[in-house]
């Protein structure tokens, strides 16, 4: 977690939380399911948080690891094999309500909205005015990032200077934007991520905050760039919808042209007070990192809980005996080892739990008949 990353802030945001509320926290960086597998072997956790970072291993590991209630914590948009993560959770946090219809339709059962926090955020000195409108972009480079769209809308827009602050994160990408750093060279400082109160330097030189992602899953930069009281221009994505609102300049995703534009018109002065006022304005509706921290930390208590109690969060209906709750999660368990997917093994083990109810007179029904058959006889 050492990288700045959002996902990396929220964790450290999520652990602190935890341990000062008396809970254990071992932290596992896996790269491989055998890696996930020797850590739960290792640590036997009452609930494992799965970072949307790992669960590509978690779902590989997912029909070798016992039974322990799995909170995924879902930061970016979920693709290919990371879908048997978010279908087999006992819970899914969401950075955002946009990406939770998304993990819904995938087959995630429980899910929470949980926002990052947007206090907090270190103030520096704003500079004297420099001639040129400043623009600034906290990305690291990846594709998904679209740097390299911001870039090219630089090579558009002659008067604007523009500076990019982050780590890399894909080599190749990386290389393929040195032709397009060249271009602006002489307008563009290009800086590895930095700590925070260094960034609060970089956002106090700012008159302009780029987002110019292919996906988010929140946009912790455009958060904290209204905190800041900056107009930030944005991909048109519904993540970034939910955390700008009115506060945000969007553009369709890798449309350069519209990007530039949107550059050149927020650079007149009285555009972008318009843009400043509206921006601190809507920084105050963002939820805090104490409200965040708590809402986590409360749902893994909770995860606990019903771990220790027995049974999945989601027994059949009418379950209330923790022996049922128990059947219901191994025939489940066995069922996803056959290969099965989540919501047919869900549906094998209710059905197989209420017939074992029905037998037992366990059911309302079952009851019912039991005492007509005293009565009768």
């Amino acid at each position: 977690m050492r990288r700045r990353t959002g996902g990396n802030i929220y964790d450290r945001h999520v652990v602190r939380a935890a341990r000062a509320n008396g809970l254990c926290v071992a932290i596992a960086s896996v790269e491989s399911a055998r890696e996930v597998i020797d850590a739960v072997a290792r640590e036997r956790p009452t609930v494992v948080l799965g970072d949307s970072i790992a669960f590509g291993p978690i779902a590989d590991a997912l029909p070798h690891l016992p039974f322990v209630p799995l909170v995924a914590l879902a930061h970016m948009p979920v693709r290919g094999r990371a879908v048997r993560v978010v279908a087999a959770a006992a819970h899914v946090i969401a950075v955002s309500a946009a990406l939770a219809r998304e993990v819904r339709t995938q087959g995630a059962r429980r899910v929470s909205v949980v926002r990052p926090g947007c206090d907090g955020v270190p103030a520096a000195r704003r500079p004297r005015r420099h001639d040129r409108v400043h623009v600034l972009c906290v990305a690291n480079r990846s594709r998904a990032k679209g740097v390299d769209v911001l870039l090219r809308a630089a090579a558009r827009v002659p008067a604007l200077q523009f500076e990019l602050v982050g780590d890399v994160l894909d080599p190749r990408y990386a290389r393929s934007l040195r032709p397009l750093i060249s271009a602006v060279a002489p307008r563009l400082r290009v800086h590895a991520a930095m700590p925070p109160s260094q960034l609060a330097r970089s956002f106090a030189r700012a008159d302009i905050v780029a987002v110019p992602s292919r996906s988010e899953g929140y946009g912790i930069v455009a958060a904290e760039a209204i905190a800041h009281g900056l107009p930030v221009v944005a991909s048109d994505l519904p993540a970034l919808r939910e955390v700008l609102g009115d506060a945000g300049t969007f553009v369709r995703p890798d449309d350069v042209p519209g990007l530039a534009r949107a550059l050149t018109r927020l650079a007149d002065p009285k555009a972008r007070r318009r843009a400043v006022n509206i921006a601190r304005r809507r920084a105050l509706t963002l939820p805090t990192w104490s409200e965040a921290e708590r809402s986590v930390v409360s749902l893994l208590v909770r995860s606990m809980r019903v771990h220790e109690h027995g049974g999945d969060e989601m027994p059949p209906r009418g379950v209330k005996s923790p022996k049922r709750k128990r059947q219901y999660e191994h025939i489940k368990k066995s069922e996803l080892k056959r290969g099965r997917s989540n919501k047919t093994a869900e549906r094998i083990a209710a059905a197989t739990t209420n017939k074992t109810r029905r037998k037992k007179g366990e059911t309302k029904s079952g009851r019912k008949r039991s005492s007509t058959r005293k009565k009768k006889s």
